[in-house]
């Protein structure tokens, strides 16, 4: 899939906070590189915006959705989420505690300035940056599940891909110039089903509220 189409949330993938400390390492001379990431790291994590509610990730104003406005921004709540908002916080919890190294307060909150999330950002971003850079990106790689996406198309056909899983190594290789990268699609999102998504039937999201989460991605 083409990265001009990729989204990380509303965020363009070359604007993604990954994509701008992986890209600061970029013509940096070899012994240099981790320390330029860790830099260009801190500095985004020290002035970057970062919402802190569900609502705000998506883009929404306070009381466009109440249910979402005390939800914490690590859970991502689109309105054609198949799950409840309460299954869907205990998946997103349950899977950071399963697959990385702490609560999830410190893997998933959108400002992890806790020091040992911090270092395994930067170790992780460098890590990839160097595989990627010198080994090419290994879609199918044992150790590595593929980059996840849901791809939005809309009702004049254009679309984008949203990644949902797979953030760092599509950041890095955006970073390094890559145009297109393999992707496992999960599901595909029509604008025009949106009366009948599980968002919008639940009444979790008006349909013109739901339609502006989707319209945000496209912007």
């Amino acid at each position: 899939l083409p990265l001009d189409k990729a989204r990380i949330d509303r965020t363009k993938l070359p604007d993604y906070f990954y994509t701008v400390a992986a890209r600061s390492a970029v013509g940096v001379p070899e012994p240099d590189e981790y320390q330029k990431i860790k830099e260009s790291l801190a500095e985004i994590y020290k002035t970057g915006y970062f919402p802190s509610t569900s609502a705000e990730r998506l883009g929404l104003e306070k009381g466009d959705v109440p249910q979402l406005d005390t939800i914490p921004a690590w859970v991502r709540y689109y309105p054609w989420e198949p799950l409840s908002i309460e299954d869907k916080y205990k998946a997103t919890h349950d899977w950071s505690y399963k697959y990385e190294t702490g609560p999830t307060r410190k893997h998933y909150g959108n400002n992890p300035s806790e020091e040992e999330k911090f270092e395994d950002d930067c170790m992780r971003l460098y890590s990839l940056y160097k595989s990627i850079q010198t080994k090419g990106y290994i879609n199918d790689h044992p150790l590595s599940t593929p980059i996840a996406s849901q791809l939005l198309i809309n009702d004049d056909l254009d679309y984008r891909w949203v990644i949902t899983g797979g953030f760092h190594r599509s950041a890095v290789c955006q970073a390094l110039g890559y145009h297109e990268i393999e992707s496992r699609v999960q599901n595909i999102i029509y604008r025009s089903d949106a009366g009948n998504w599980p968002g919008v039937k639940s009444t979790v999201f008006s349909k013109k509220t739901a339609l502006k989460v989707f319209d945000l991605i496209f912007k």
